[in-house]
């Protein structure tokens, strides 16, 4: 039988002269020593442009703080859009009902019935700049650590955006609240 014995690792590609460990001639089979010399272990790359590709990517920050300035931004619009147009309805019903053109002076006792609806709609309005203010802080904070930066930017767009709303609300309730008081005082 003249079978060849065959190496237990498979030669390298391009290496056709196996090393003799030992004084091993080739074609016999060493005791316990390598054919080709060991790998080393593998090492990471040194070239900066790969560091991120054996780097642990990071977990995407909390989009919390941006979420939080529209859910704010959008209560102090929608809030004090409601509120203080119904106030303002309530004070131009009132203000309609008296013959308010004829005096020289505005008489504030005029708006004593509706005197809750006027501390309401104070109330409102300080309520609802403090929120809005508190979401453009809050949004700009969120944009800029980008924590949730697409409703950062609609928080403080909306911040910003929300007393011109609230004010064209604020105009159009006393508009049609005094068109209403003038209509049921027969003038």
């Amino acid at each position: 039988m003249s079978a060849d014995p065959q190496p237990p690792y498979p030669p390298a590609p391009g290496d056709h002269s196996p090393i003799s460990p030992g004084g091993v001639t080739p074609g016999q089979q060493p005791s316990g020593a390598y054919l080709y010399p060991p790998t080393a272990p593998y090492q990471q790359p040194g070239d900066p442009r790969f560091a991120a590709m054996v780097e642990a990517p990071v977990p995407a920050p909390s989009a919390a703080l941006g979420r939080v300035a529209l859910l704010l931004a959008l209560v102090a619009l929608v809030g004090g859009t409601l509120v203080i147009g119904v106030c303002c309805f309530l004070v131009g019903v009132q203000a309609g009902r008296t013959d308010f053109a004829a005096a020289t002076e505005f008489d504030w006792s005029l708006l004593t019935p509706v005197r809750d609806a006027v501390l309401t709609g104070e109330i409102t309005a300080w309520v609802a700049t403090s929120l809005g203010v508190w979401a453009l802080i809050q949004g700009i904070v969120a944009i800029a650590r980008r924590r949730g930066r697409g409703a950062g930017i609609a928080a403080v767009v909306i911040a910003a955006v929300a007393p011109v709303i609230v004010a064209t609300s604020a105009a159009i309730g006393f508009s049609i609240g005094l068109a209403a008081g003038l209509d049921q005082a027969g003038f």
